[in-house]
């Protein structure tokens, strides 16, 4: 029993919090041969280039796999080079196009100020005035925070908060050393305290949050 108790405790503090990762901004499709010296050499530096930009996406392709010969057509129609189909190394970056790859200091020069161009000339998500008063709630969708009254704005938010790994990891934790414990008394005291630190914690942080984003715009 004292097993399970203990997975319990160690399930409720490892337990992982999930971080949706930043979707790259750019993405680079690279066909290569596997009996290509120059293809093998640009593998190593757009290697070294991907980590060096953490905003793009290389896409590997070995031209010979014949899943990826409909994609190399259909990239060599868009941008209208038909007649290099066959040829390797290709580098697709955006709407420029690299055939070939001697070494780093020259066309690995011409495809890193490509990436930088790009990157550079991302448009910017335009957000009006509306937009920045909304916020997204999961399964509720996009709400204005002005339309609500901060006493039930404090309480939506805080049912939600109350489905986060955090807090269910905690209550986990929590449960695991109270069923351990086997004293009524204890139980009770360690409950009461978790419950009323954690009722003080997150209503001085949502109300604080709230009144931060209403009055923090006429600053």
């Amino acid at each position: 029993m004292k097993k399970i108790f203990l997975f319990i405790l160690i399930l409720g503090i490892l337990i992982p919090n999930f971080v949706l990762a930043q979707k790259p901004s750019l993405e680079i499709n690279f066909f290569y041969s596997s009996t290509c010296p120059h293809c093998s050499a640009e593998k190593i530096f757009l290697q070294k280039i991907e980590k060096k930009y953490p905003e793009i996406k290389i896409n590997s392709y070995l031209s010979e796999d014949e899943k990826n010969q409909k994609l190399l057509q259909d990239l060599c129609k868009k941008y209208g080079i038909e007649k290099y189909l066959g040829l390797v190394p290709m580098t697709f970056i955006g709407d420029e196009f690299f055939l070939g790859f001697d070494n780093e200091k020259e066309g690995g020069v011409k495809i890193e100020n490509s990436i930088k161009r790009q990157l550079e000339s991302r448009p910017l998500k335009k957000i009006n005035e509306s937009d920045q008063k909304k916020i997204n709630l999961p399964l509720i969708g996009s709400l204005e925070p002005s339309k609500y009254s901060l006493p039930v704005f404090t309480i939506v938010l805080g049912l939600l908060d109350g489905f986060n790994v955090c807090s269910l990891g905690a209550l986990v934790m929590i449960l695991g050393i109270a069923l351990a414990l086997r004293n009524r008394k204890k139980i009770l005291i360690l409950g009461g305290v978790y419950i009323l630190t954690a009722t003080v914690v997150y209503a001085l942080l949502i109300f604080f949050g709230i009144i931060f984003l209403f009055y923090w715009p006429l600053i």
